[in-house]
């Protein structure tokens, strides 16, 4: 069972960097980009350590182009994630992001060929519904979909388009020089805000 307590510390850690990311995001970086890039600071000094222990990984092409691809899509997914934590509260942001499984669903059927229950496709029409409920506001007798919905899709779609072309990467089952590229891709994507033009 000890499985059950780095789920729970997975998931306490995920809900403090959650709001260390609205407190960033609200208060000190108010560009999205900004802050994105800002990422690929830390994160190259992460890979520079990876690489020291791992060296230079072999892995066949499509892979590797993959795996880069995949840590490429992470940080495009959190552009317009930190958008979404500037117009909402992150209790409201985060639950949304429940839309990935939906649509890594329907690329995983469309490109990996998986096919579920039908149980399984009920369940997935709950997180449709419970991500739309979160995301209705009531102003007055009015209800409106929250303004970060359309960027917390986005994101979402993102995120499930990294998921799958991880999947793909990962059927090597070369799992540290995956991830090391992963990474390089993740990195060299924020790195590259700061040489584009603004």
């Amino acid at each position: 069972m000890s499985w059950v307590f780095f789920a729970i510390a997975g998931t306490f850690l995920w809900a403090w960097g959650n709001i260390f990311d609205k407190v960033l995001r609200t208060k000190h970086l108010k560009d999205s980009i900004a802050l994105t890039a800002s990422f690929g600071i830390f994160g190259f000094a992460f890979v520079a350590v990876l690489f020291a222990f791992i060296g230079v990984p072999s892995i066949p092409l499509p892979n590797l182009l993959a795996a880069f691809l995949g840590g490429a899509l992470i940080t495009y997914a959190l552009i317009p994630y930190f958008k979404a934590l500037s117009l909402e509260e992150a209790s409201r942001v985060i639950p949304m992001w429940h839309f990935a499984p939906v649509f890594t669903l329907i690329l995983a059927v469309i490109f990996l060929g998986e096919i579920l229950k039908p149980l399984s496709y009920a369940a997935f029409a709950l997180i449709l519904l419970g991500g739309f409920l979160i995301s209705v506001r009531r102003v007055g007798e009015v209800f409106h979909l929250s303004p970060a919905v359309a960027f917390m899709l986005l994101s979402s779609l993102f995120f499930a388009a990294s998921d799958v072309l991880l999947k793909l990467a990962y059927a090597t089952g070369i799992f540290w020089g995956t991830f090391f590229v992963m990474s390089i891709g993740a990195v060299l994507s924020q790195l590259s805000f700061f040489i584009l033009p603004s």
